[in-house]
């Protein structure tokens, strides 16, 4: 019985698996920017004058967890031919999840630059493993 061939060009490699996590995390700086200040504009005025702090905050959080699974999915289709968004979605989702649950535990919280690099980091970092989780035919 003859083994199927794979293209050795759309091997994942962990160069390959690096672009996308790098791309993952322009891409979500820049759409969590813009979700921000959406958001802050949006939410202006409200909630005792705090509703533009709050909403330029969790604007730039789901912005950038949105733009980074956006990231890993295009550069990892880009790379590799095939590939679903919904892997990526879920892994930066997750990834921002577990940073904010291990915030307290481990102290990421206590600077916000910490908790912010582990942030900016992780998300995209997950995204592009949870891409990769499952086969390609």
């Amino acid at each position: 019985m003859a083994m199927p061939q794979t293209n050795p060009s759309r091997r994942v490699t962990p160069v390959h698996m690096l672009l996308e996590a790098l791309a993952g995390c322009v891409i979500g700086l820049l759409c969590g920017g813009l979700v921000g200040v959406l958001a802050a504009r949006l939410f202006m005025g409200s909630s005792s004058g705090w509703g533009d702090l709050i909403g330029a905050v969790l604007g730039a959080i789901a912005g950038y967890v949105l733009g980074a699974s956006l990231g890993v999915w295009l550069v990892g289709r880009r790379l590799h031919g095939s590939g679903a968004y919904w892997l990526s979605l879920v892994g930066s989702v997750g990834g921002a999840a577990l940073v904010f649950l291990l915030a307290e535990p481990l102290h990421l919280n206590s600077v916000p630059i910490v908790l912010q690099s582990a942030l900016v980091l992780t998300v995209p970092i997950v995204a592009t493993l949870a891409f990769h989780s499952m086969p390609r035919h």
